[in-house]
């Protein structure tokens, strides 16, 4: 059960992570039009 727990953990720290790498991309993308 807690090993499931920390996997799901894993997975939404990762995809988090992506998903602010992908934010910070197109604010920068946006600041240098």
């Amino acid at each position: 059960m807690f090993n499931l727990l920390k996997k799901n953990v894993c997975k939404i720290i990762y995809y988090f992570k992506r998903i602010n790498h992908i934010f910070y991309f197109y604010l920068t993308v946006d600041r240098f039009k």
